[in-house]
């Protein structure tokens, strides 16, 4: 068997070998253009060009819109009394917002899939900007980019809940012997908030000769007129009859219930 035979290298003539400066050269230069193209793309200012065969693409500012229109029932297509607040965050901070509702009366809020936004159902124009700026808070990389204007849509109503003051009532068949105050009119969204915040609570009211399921809470310094401030803040219109002795009272309308 005859022996093998290495293949030896044909050297290579002066004028075909590069020049190790300019290998590195090159090198170097293809280096830059990389660290220019991460650093133009991280930062969102890549624009359309084209450099040493590398195109970086512009980036494109993302709007987050946010509006307030209604309710629409899904199977009559009806426009309903409550209104829909519809907003856009970053994706990133989706679980941010886990928490925005707190101390915001609003019925429900969820992400529809199919329109891709995140909706909430609220009772008022004042709600819905709360909601925003809880949001903004909470997001501070989409408030960046959030853009809109909360109007209310024509035909709008504004809310309104009864306050009725007194010098003592009997609830639950017990005379409750302090001054006390009761609410009743469009409270189902208000309650939640108004019993976490103020200790309202729940019970059967004589008032009248009539009794009635309602939300009361003693009467002390540090919830009158307090809470009304609160609820009038949130856009719901709040008529006070006081009835104590030594009260004023603030409006004539009958009392009535949801």
């Amino acid at each position: 068997m005859p022996p093998k035979q290495s293949k030896r290298k044909e050297p290579v003539h002066p004028s075909r070998a590069e020049d190790p400066n300019k290998k590195a050269a090159k090198k170097a230069r293809k280096e830059a253009q990389v660290k220019e193209a991460m650093a133009l793309l991280s930062d969102g200012k890549a624009s359309s060009s084209s450099s040493g065969g590398l195109t970086t693409k512009k980036a494109v500012k993302r709007i987050l819109k946010y509006f307030l229109t209604r309710t629409r029932h899904a199977a009559t297509g009806q426009e309903g009394k409550n209104l829909l607040l519809t907003f856009l965050i970053h994706a990133w901070e989706k679980d941010k917002l886990k928490d925005v509702l707190k101390n915001i009366p609003c019925a429900a809020m969820w992400y529809d899939k199919n329109e891709k936004a995140n909706l909430a159902k609220v009772s008022t124009p004042e709600v819905a900007e709360k909601i925003i700026d809880a949001v903004k808070s909470a997001c501070p990389d989409s408030a960046k980019d959030m853009v809109g204007e909360i109007v209310a849509p024509d035909g709008y109503e504004q809310p309104v809940i009864q306050v009725v003051k007194n010098d003592q009532l009997t609830i639950n068949d017990e005379l409750f012997d302090h001054p006390v105050k009761f609410y009743v009119g469009q409270m189902f969204v208000l309650k939640d908030c108004l019993k976490s915040m103020f200790g309202l609570r729940y019970g059967e009211i004589e008032f009248g000769g009539v009794t009635k399921a309602a939300w009361y809470v003693e009467i002390k310094e540090v919830n009158d007129p307090a809470i009304e401030d609160w609820v009038e803040d949130h856009g719901w219109r709040v008529n006070v009859t006081d009835l104590r002795d030594d009260g004023d009272d603030d409006d004539d309308d009958d009392v009535d219930g949801e």
